[in-house]
């Protein structure tokens, strides 16, 4: 697909969001914006059926379905899953205060006029209000039998893969930790990530008995996924075993948005297996490929760096610096219709203390690279780990063929940042 037809569709999306009393128009950053809305927001819509809410804006005039999901949450903050053993925070198939209403800020649009209809009975008004522009308004309606049939997200459970209005992604099927081709429409080139990595070392008793492993030995494996057209969601189950032992037990749950990708990683060490564990740290990285001439913005270096295919002075001195944990921002611009932005959130009472991962060579390929270099291998390595009890952390990307802001931390505000919203109950 190339950028042409992208523009094409946009200009289709932007001319459907025309309404009786004047056009409105979103540029591409804040159409995919995702709005996610709890059920304490929409206190009237609170124990009704979910299969018997849905969302309607108004398009050329009239009051139409727009693409939305509500996904019913469990106890421990996350996407409830039938086939997990974390239990539902409420009653299954009803919406209960945890749960979550998504959909696009694009998908909103002006306000409806008295003359107009929905299929079903209107609930609630909900007022998007921007910091710039127009307020914006969607409409939750009860008993409507009508559905909007665009996916902003598309996912085959049978080819593990998954495509946007934005990207492409292939997994191995019998572990998501190991990615098989990502794609991303508007670049100019060929598969511009070569896939994720985790490097776990520590010594075992004492430093002089190690153990080092990579996502090959964490198999993730998949015991639900939750599709939907604004986002799509995976849980995945691994767990680490070493002489028999096991060593670490994770939830992951995956998440796809339209420009976003989402790890959110819980973990339990063992505290007998962790006084086991010398020393131990993580890398948790992206690899690149072939992205020479791109530039690598932080919020902790004062100029940004240039992937090269070599490790430069710069390079090699700023590789292992300490990362604030509101600083851990990382923004790859290539110059090629492709930018990435990442950080990463921690779960638990202190931030694991993180340190800047970063390799830029021309020639390295390792067992589970698909394309020689590392142009540039980037991410965090952590150490310190609690020495007992959960702890995770929300890892981000977020892609774009060129975001408007030159700083991770001026992205990351943007994309962070959701307008107000008034709920106008009926």
């Amino acid at each position: 697909m190339r950028k042409t037809f992208r523009l094409f569709i946009l200009t289709v999306l932007t001319t459907l969001f025309s309404a009786a009393a004047g056009a409105i128009t979103t540029a591409e950053e804040d159409y995919y914006r995702t709005i996610m809305l709890s059920g304490e927001d929409i206190a009237v819509a609170v124990g009704k059926p979910v299969d018997q809410l849905s969302l309607f804006a108004v398009v050329d005039g009239l009051l139409e379905p727009v693409p939305y999901q509500i996904d019913e949450y469990n106890q421990g903050g996350a996407v409830y899953f039938d086939e997990w053993d974390e239990p539902i925070d409420g009653t299954r198939g009803i919406f209960d205060p945890s749960d979550k209403l998504l959909f696009l800020f694009g998908d909103s649009s002006t306000r409806k006029t008295a003359g107009m209809r929905a299929d079903g009975d209107i609930i609630a008004e909900i007022v998007l209000e921007p910091a710039e522009g127009e307020p914006r308004y969607v409409y939750l309606v009860e008993g409507s039998r009508l559905r909007s049939d665009a996916q902003h997200v598309r996912y085959s459970i049978a080819d593990s893969r998954v495509e946007t209005d934005f990207f492409s992604m292939v997994f191995d099927k019998e572990n998501q930790l190991i990615w098989k081709d990502f794609r991303f429409i508007d670049y100019q080139g060929g598969s511009p990530i070569d896939g994720l990595k985790i490097n776990f070392e520590s010594g075992v008793l004492t430093a002089a008995t190690s153990m080092s492993f990579n996502n090959e030995n964490f198999i993730a494996k998949t015991v639900g996924e939750n599709v939907g057209p604004i986002r799509t969601t995976t849980q995945l189950h691994f767990t680490f075993v070493f002489m028999g032992l096991t060593f670490i037990d994770a939830s992951i749950q995956l998440h796809f948005y339209p420009n976003a990708l989402i790890y959110d990683v819980r973990l339990v060490i063992p505290e007998t297996r962790r006084a086991m564990l010398v020393d131990p740290t993580m890398a948790l990285s992206v690899d690149f490929n072939n992205l020479v001439g791109a530039t690598v913005h932080t919020n902790f270096l004062e100029a940004p760096l240039e992937v090269d295919g070599a490790m430069s002075e710069r390079e090699q001195a700023a590789r292992g610096t300490l990362v604030a944990p509101e600083q851990n921002g990382l923004l790859i611009k290539s110059g090629r219709g492709f930018e990435i932005l990442t950080f990463v959130d921690w779960i638990g009472e202190q931030p694991l203390p993180t340190r800047f991962y970063y390799e830029d060579n021309l020639t390295h390929q390792g067992a589970m690279d698909r394309f020689e270099g590392q142009l540039p291998d980037i991410g965090y390595q952590v150490s310190d780990f609690p020495e007992k009890g959960l702890f995770g952390y929300v890892g981000s990307l977020y892609f774009s063929d060129e975001f408007s802001g030159d700083t991770p931390k001026e992205v990351a505000d943007k994309v962070r940042t959701s307008p107000t919203v008034r709920i106008n109950e009926h």
